[in-house]
C-alpha cells in the first residue's frame, strides 16, 4: 500500500471518529467570532441607504413551487439581497438564555428589523426572526421548565409582533440527549416547546411561519423529526460542515456523495435519514441548507484527504469565485470543486462551492421532492451570482419562465454599504 493510500484510509478513519463529536456549527462559530461586531442596523443608520426592492417583479413565492429560505446575519455590513429569488429571510439572531430572557437582539428591535420587514413585504418575502441558544445545559434547563418556556415564547413572539414580522426560526444547538432516568427527555420537551410556540404565534399572527434549524446528523438522537415537522412549517436542515474547522482531514463542506474519500456521511445520507424518520409525507417541510462559504486548510501535502497542520480559514462564496481563477479541480462523487495550491512553502487545500456544485444540489432537492433550499448566508454571495440563475431555471415551471430579453426583469436587490 502506497503512502497516499495509507493517508487516505487514515483520513477516512479519523473523519469518522471526528464526526462522532462534530463541533459547533458555522452558525455558532460565527456568532461567537462576530459577537462584538457592530450590528448591521448601526452601520446602516449612518448611511443614506435603503433596502431596495422592485414591487413590479412577481414574488418568488408566487413563481416558485418551493421555498428559498436565507439567513441574514447581523454582522453583514455589505450585502445585497435578491428579493425576487427568495421566499423567506431570517434575521440572525436574537439571543436568549436559560430563563427565556433576551440577552441581545442585535439590532432587530432598534429600527433595522422593521425596515427589513417593510422591504421584505414589499417584495412578497416573509421575514422571520432567528432565535438562538447554543448552550446544551441552558437548552436542557429552558426546555424542562414550563415557566421558562412560557417566558421565552412571550419574549420571542413579542419581538416579532411589535414590528410586524412573520414568524420565528428556532436555532437551538444542540438539543442534548437524555440523562439516565430523565423524563420527560429534552427531545420530548423540545417538541412541546415548539407546539407551545406555534400556538402562541397562531394567536398573534394568523399567517405566521415557524421553522427549526436542525443538524445534518442527529448524533445524540435528540430531534424528533416527524413530530417537529408536524408542529411547524419546516425544518431548515444545516446541510453543511461535513468537514468543519476542527476536522482531522480536509474535504468538501457539503458533499452530495462521500464516495471513497470523504467519510461516512453526506447530503444524500442526511436527506434519506430525514425522510426515513421524518416521514415521506413531510418531505415538503424539509428545507435543505447549503453553504455560501468554504474551508481553506494548511496541509502536510497535496494528498486527498489532506491532513491539516493548522486552523483553516473560512472564505465566503464571493471570495472563492475570485480565488479559483480557472485553477479548480472537480470531485465527481461529492459534486464539488477544490483547489490544491502553495502559499509560499505551505501546501494548502481549498474546498468551496460554485454555481455548478450548487446546481447539482438543487437537482438533489428536486430528485427527493423536498420543500426547498436554505442558504447560510445570503450576504456571502452577490445578488447577481450565477447560482441564482441556476436556481430559478430549476424552480420555475418551464412554461412560466419569464422572458428577460428586454432586460425588464432585472433582479431587485437590497443594498447596505458600510464602507
Amino acid at each position: 500500500m502506497g503512502r497516499q493510500d495509507r493517508i487516505r484510509q487514515l483520513g477516512i478513519a479519523l473523519l469518522s471518529l471526528a464526526c462522532l463529536g462534530w463541533g459547533p456549527s458555522i452558525h455558532q462559530l460565527e456568532q461567537e467570532k462576530y459577537r462584538y461586531i457592530e450590528s448591521v442596523e448601526a452601520k446602516a443608520r449612518s448611511h443614506e441607504n435603503s433596502l431596495g426592492r422592485n414591487t413590479d417583479e412577481p414574488p418568488a413565492s408566487e413563481r416558485y413551487e418551493k421555498s428559498v429560505f436565507v439567513y441574514l446575519p447581523y454582522w453583514s455590513h455589505n450585502f445585497s439581497v435578491p428579493w425576487h429569488k427568495i421566499t423567506h429571510l431570517a434575521y440572525f439572531s436574537l439571543e436568549i438564555d436559560a430563563n427565556g430572557d433576551i440577552t441581545d437582539s442585535h439590532g432587530w428591535a432598534s429600527g433595522f428589523g422593521a425596515s427589513l420587514v417593510e422591504a421584505g413585504h414589499a417584495a412578497g418575502v416573509k421575514v422571520v426572526l432567528c432565535v438562538t441558544l447554543f448552550s446544551r445545559p441552558d437548552i436542557r434547563t429552558l426546555l424542562a421548565d414550563p415557566v421558562k418556556r412560557a417566558n421565552a415564547i412571550e419574549n420571542m413572539v413579542g419581538q416579532v409582533v411589535d414590528i410586524g414580522g412573520d414568524g420565528i426560526n428556532i436555532d437551538f444547538e444542540m438539543v442534548p440527549g437524555a440523562l439516565e432516568g430523565e423524563s420527560p427527555t429534552p427531545k420530548e420537551n423540545f417538541v412541546t416547546f415548539i407546539q407551545e410556540l406555534k400556538t402562541a404565534l397562531n394567536a398573534e399572527i394568523p399567517d405566521n411561519h415557524l421553522t427549526i434549524a436542525t443538524p445534518a446528523v442527529d448524533w445524540s438522537g435528540s430531534y424528533d423529526f416527524d413530530e417537529l415537522a408536524e408542529a411547524c412549517e419546516g425544518l431548515t436542515i444545516m446541510g453543511y460542515d461535513y468537514h468543519w474547522s476542527g476536522s482531522r482531514s480536509t474535504g468538501p463542506i457539503a458533499p452530495i456523495d462521500a464516495g471513497e474519500l470523504w467519510g461516512s456521511r453526506d447530503l444524500r445520507w442526511t436527506v434519506e435519514d430525514y425522510i426515513q424518520y421524518g416521514g415521506s409525507e413531510n418531505k415538503d417541510k424539509l428545507i435543505l441548507g447549503l453553504p455560501f462559504y468554504g474551508r481553506d486548510w494548511p496541509t502536510e501535502d497535496f494528498s486527498l484527504p489532506g491532513v491539516p497542520v493548522g486552523d483553516p480559514s473560512t472564505p465566503i462564496l464571493s471570495a472563492c469565485d475570485d480565488f479559483w481563477d480557472g485553477n479548480k479541480s472537480w470531485d465527481e462523487a461529492s459534486q464539488t470543486p477544490h483547489m490544491l495550491y502553495s502559499d509560499g512553502d505551505q501546501a494548502r487545500q481549498r474546498f468551496c462551492e460554485d454555481s455548478d456544485s450548487m446546481a447539482a444540489k438543487f437537482d438533489l432537492i428536486l430528485d427527493y421532492e423536498l420543500g426547498g433550499v436554505m442558504f447560510w448566508a445570503v450576504s456571502y454571495a452577490d445578488a447577481d451570482h450565477q447560482l441564482w440563475n441556476e436556481l430559478e431555471e430549476r424552480w420555475l415551471p418551464q412554461d412560466d419562465d419569464p422572458d428577460d430579453n428586454d432586460g425588464a426583469n432585472r433582479p431587485p436587490v437590497a443594498h447596505i454599504d458600510a464602507e
